[in-house]
């Protein structure tokens, strides 16, 4: 793979961003960072804001304040095509995949959204997930929950990402499944792919993470490396109240 994908030299870099939905604000002045090599997440329960974070990184909602860049690469007010052409690859959260297309078409859609080497990308994939090789004619409505996850995945790999976004992995999986996703995750950053991953379960975020944001109400409350922020006053205040 080292081959196959430039490895991320430049770091993510997310400052001071606001974002929301009308009047509603959910993000307010969030700043975290990704380094090369790094999965980094963010945590926190629901609605806490994660979601709306990687959506305004990725150009599907429109920041009011802040940035979002990639080295000295501006991001922020980008169209998502564009986005992805520099470098940011969403898995987003329920998978998202084409139901009527099969898994091949779904992967092919990245094509014109990605940057180059798509020919190697297709075989990486098919070579990270081989049950997706196996079902490549298969419609992606008639796979399983696990599998759609791997289509989500690999469709964004196709892209040639300097960086991934993820959005809740691990949900409506059965805890086996969650497991392979999280290995595949692992492997993929161990060739060269740092992450930004937005998750509910902070046990399963801590074990394969670098780096944790705590987000409460669209704002950062706590950060550090996992063993530190477990113990973080914080991190319970978030999940609890």
């Amino acid at each position: 793979m080292s081959e196959i994908h430039n490895l991320a030299t430049s770091d993510l870099r997310i400052e001071k961003l606001e974002a929301g939905y009308g009047s509603i604000k959910a993000l307010h002045g969030v700043s975290l960072v990704v380094h090369s090599g790094q999965i980094v997440s963010v945590v926190g329960r629901n609605g806490a804001g994660k979601s709306t974070l990687l959506n305004t990184a990725c150009g599907l909602i429109s920041a009011s304040s802040g940035s979002v860049s990639i080295g000295n690469v501006e991001l922020t007010g980008s169209a998502p095509y564009q986005i992805t052409q520099r470098g940011l690859a969403l898995v987003p959260e329920g998978r998202c995949v084409i139901a009527p297309l099969t898994v091949k078409e779904n992967l092919e859609l990245s094509k014109s959204a990605g940057r180059s080497k798509y020919d190697e990308m297709m075989t990486w994939v098919f070579d990270l997930f081989p049950r997706l090789f196996e079902r490549k004619s298969q419609l992606a409505g008639s796979l399983s929950g696990g599998e759609q996850q791997m289509l989500a995945i690999g469709r964004a790999l196709v892209t040639n990402p300097d960086f991934l976004l993820l959005d809740e992995p691990s949900m409506g999986l059965a805890p086996i499944v969650v497991d392979k996703v999280f290995e595949s995750l692992i492997q993929i950053n161990n060739e060269g792919i740092p992450m930004l991953l937005v998750e509910q379960d902070v046990m399963l975020a801590s074990a394969v993470s670098d780096y944790m944001y705590v987000l409460h109400q669209g704002v950062v409350v706590a950060e550090g490396v996992p063993d530190e922020l477990m113990n973080n006053d914080a991190l319970n205040t978030a999940y609890l109240g």
